[in-house]
């Protein structure tokens, strides 16, 4: 018995150190050479060639000697404690998780990560890899955790699985997963981008970027967020994970908008959730809830946060720049009003809280709701409590019952001493009624949907700012407001009137968007009063014509009509202009045929074409009380097209081109040295004399010039003038290659008085200079073009001999 003991105690030491040989891990580096199969199950393929135990402590690293790029798992499923890329595996490679590297005969195989701590690394100076092609899988059965470091990247293409077990990924490098994973422990991202564009792969955290591309890209288990800037590639995405938030908050960046529908938990402390974009939304439909104790929110980016779940954390709620926005009242601290208090709420200067608002309570704060929380909000009494001076309150009417939500008490400025001026934003489809006197005075905006005003209060004392396509209108008839309204590019306002409300506008007009009338028939005035000098956009009549009753669109003085703006006109009602005085619109469309007209006594001078665009005017230019005197300016082009013009003060032709394609009854027309009066190829007549002063032109663009011309101007009634007339003063016709002939030239029967030096026959011919010349005569004015020069020829450069006379 004595001699057995002390070899009993050899036997358990030795034990003991064997079994701590065989679990300490072992390396194995891959030197597959050319011409050696890619196979893990060979010794070979390995340095050293070892005896190969694929197990939890097998530690797989792969550098530069790859044979053609590629590995494969070989005869068998493996297990590994760590897989690395060291920094000499410059050339991208891919390990195939087969039998072999052709997928369409090979056998998948499963990938393990076991251990107490699975690992991947890619070194900084590593390529990007990959792992897996059509076949095979990852299995965890210990936490993974994946470093790339620098710009190398690794992609996983199969899905990862593993019940309670997550993923971690650390380094600036990009990992891309594809695969349809269903690992259901937490995915932590502690810095660097991942990329998940499958349909089920587990994924956020601290510093770094996470693009989701479908609406299960985070798998089922728990995201961490840690700073992490979680972002959708494409929109509509719904992410059905819970989030915990925890240090670094969480960062919700791209400009897709998308949801995340699982709980989001505030842990540890007051969180900050970031939305990075301007203009980009991201929901929280599953709410916000905290761990334990106390934990609060703050909102910073310039995107907007729509929390429409439960809100059940009770710390303080801090907006500290772009828009919070709760949905219903039960996620603004549960509906706990109580909390509803300056004290729990901070709005800081440009910062927005936006409510939803419905007077059935079911999904937005009622009007007696909306009231408690402004009233209590509303005084700041510090720079931490309350609504401060420049921060704005959003109303969304996008889901009032009805479609409807009228205000409840008046909206004021904030006070106490960190408070003041106030903005109000209008949001949502549907439409918000102001019927109060408010006082606010940081302006409104308008992004969506319908704003009706019972009184020229409605919308305080501060500027409108329209963002997105809306409509403004009156509950009641001759609401005026004085507020400046500037739209947007690419906005349209529509100016809503209806029997027999009339709205006039008598702020400023700026911007470079659209304001138009409403439509349906019994729509009445839209009044435009301010100076709209500023505005380079369009102004629309009316959108169709009005049944009976209709009135169109009415300018109350010169400085309202657009100098740098367009006018469309797109109904058959005219556009009217009250008081006298200079009327300049930049370009006008009328393709309505509705014209203009006036409604006040006196003259009435429309300036049209100061932005040198071309424009035309189909209806009728009419004298109503007053009369309409017209000048043409800019070097575009205007057409008269109508028959019935009857306005009876002077046209004048001071740039550009004024194309008669209908008629002038009772205007007299002067073109000035810059202009030039034509018809188009049509046969537009002029009724009460033409003058056509020294360098302006004739413009017989699409006319028929012969004997008796078509498609000219013709003159029914006065005298035509012209002074110092040339042949070079004629355009649209190649007179200088025209057959010898007579050519009509303006149609009708009429004296001409030639006021300047002209050419009216053969012995004061102007001299084409290609053995051919021409003259004018009267009666109608005619062109005649002759084969040699008479009499008195100058010089052999072509010059002229100018005799003047009055004829």
């Amino acid at each position: 018995m004595k001699t057995r003991q002390p070899i009993r105690r050899f036997l358990i030491p030795s034990a003991i150190i064997l079994a701590a040989s065989h679990a300490r891990a072992v390396d194995y580096t891959w030197d597959a050479g050319a011409g050696i199969s890619r196979a893990w199950q060979l010794s070979a393929n390995w340095a050293g060639d070892p005896a190969l135990t694929f197990d939890e402590n097998a530690n797989i690293i792969f550098y530069s000697a790859i044979n053609n790029n590629q590995s494969v798992l070989g005869d068998a499923d493996r297990t590994i404690g760590s897989l690395t890329f060291n920094s000499s595996a410059t050339t991208a490679m891919t390990l195939f998780l087969a039998s072999s590297n052709t997928d369409s005969s090979s056998t998948a195989r499963t990938l393990t990560f076991g251990g107490a701590s699975p690992s991947i690394t890619v070194d900084a100076a590593s390529a990007t890899h990959t792992i897996g092609t059509v076949k095979g899988d990852i299995a965890l059965v210990g936490n993974l955790t994946a470093t790339i470091n620098g710009n190398a990247g690794l992609n996983i293409v199969r899905p990862i699985s593993g019940t309670g077990f997550g993923f971690t990924k650390l380094g600036t490098g990009t990992l891309t997963l594809t695969g349809d994973s269903a690992f259901t422990g937490d995915f932590i991202l502690g810095n660097g981008t991942v990329n998940a564009s499958s349909s089920n792969v587990a994924a956020t955290g601290s510093g770094g970027f996470l693009d989701v591309g479908h609406n299960n890209a985070l798998g089922a288990g728990k995201v961490l967020s840690r700073g992490a800037q979680l972002r959708a590639t494409t929109g509509g995405i719904v992410l059905p994970n819970a989030i915990d938030v925890e240090t670094g908050g969480l960062r919700l960046g791209g400009t897709n908008d998308f949801d995340i529908s699982g709980d989001v938990k505030l842990v540890g402390s007051t969180r900050t959730f970031t939305v990075i974009a301007p203009g980009s939304t991201v929901t929280l439909s599953g709410g916000v809830s905290q761990d334990t104790g106390t934990r609060g929110l703050t909102k910073d980016g310039n995107g907007t946060l729509i929390i429409s779940g439960t809100g059940s954390y009770t710390g303080n709620t801090v907006v500290a720049a772009g828009t919070l926005q709760y949905a219903n009242q039960a996620s603004l601290y549960d509906n706990t009003p109580a909390n509803w208090t300056a004290a729990k709420i901070n709005v800081k200067s440009g910062a927005t809280l936006a409510l939803n608002v419905d007077s059935a309570g079911t999904d937005g704060f009622t009007a007696a709701s909306l009231n408690t929380l402004l009233g209590n909000i509303s005084v700041a009494g510090s720079a931490t409590a309350g609504l401060q001076a420049g921060a704005k309150l959003g109303l969304d009417t996008g889901t009032a019952t009805g479609g409807t939500f009228t205000q409840g008490d008046a909206i004021a400025d904030s006070t106490g001493t960190s408070g003041g001026i106030i903005g109000l934003s209008k949001l949502g489809s549907g439409t918000l009624v102001l019927d109060k006197a408010n006082t606010y005075t940081g302006g409104t905006n308008i992004a969506d949907g319908v704003v009706l005003v019972a009184s020229g209060s409605a919308l305080g004392s501060g500027a409108v700012t329209v963002t997105g396509n809306a409509t403004l209108g009156a509950t009641t008839n001759g609401v005026v407001l004085s507020n400046d309204i500037a739209i947007n590019s690419g906005v349209t306002l529509t100016a809503q009137t209806s029997n027999p409300i009339n709205l006039t506008l008598a702020g400023d007009l700026t911007g470079s968007g659209t304001l138009q009338g409403s439509d349906g028939s019994d729509v009445y005035r839209l009044f435009l009063n301010g100076d709209n000098s500023a505005f380079t956009g369009t102004v629309v009549s009316r959108t169709t014509s009005a049944g009976s009753g209709g009135l169109g669109m009415r300018f109350a003085n010169g400085s309202a009509s657009l100098p740098n703006g367009t006018l469309q006109i797109s109904s058959a009602i005219p556009v009217e202009l009250n008081s006298a005085g200079t009327y300049s619109f930049g370009t006008v469309t009328d393709a309505g045929g509705g014209g203009f007209k006036t409604t006040g006594a006196g003259v009435h001078t429309l300036l049209i074409g100061g932005n040198n665009n071309s424009s035309s005017i189909s209806g009728a230019v009419t004298d109503g009380t007053g009369s309409i005197a017209l000048t043409k300016t800019g070097s575009g082009a205007l057409t008269l097209s109508n028959a019935a013009n009857t306005y009876s003060e002077a046209t004048i032709v001071s740039a550009g081109t004024l194309y008669v394609s209908g008629a002038l009854a009772n205007s007299a027309v002067t073109v000035q040295a810059d202009g030039t009066i034509g018809s188009n190829g049509s046969s537009g007549t002029l009724g009460s004399g033409l003058t056509i002063e020294k360098s302006g032109k004739l413009d017989l663009t699409n006319a028929t010039i012969a004997a008796n011309s078509t498609g000219i101007l013709g003159l029914t009634g006065g005298s035509l003038t012209l002074g110092d007339l040339t042949f070079q003063d004629i355009v649209g016709w190649d007179w200088l290659n025209a057959a010898p002939g007579t050519y009509e030239l303006i149609d009708g029967t009429f004296s001409i008085d030639f006021g300047g030096t002209v050419f009216l026959s053969e012995g004061t011919a102007y001299d084409f200079g290609n053995g051919k010349s021409g003259y004018f005569t009267s009666g109608s004015l005619n062109a005649v073009i002759i084969p040699e020069p008479s009499t008195f020829l100058l010089s052999g450069l072509g010059a002229l001999l100018l005799l003047r006379r009055r004829r």
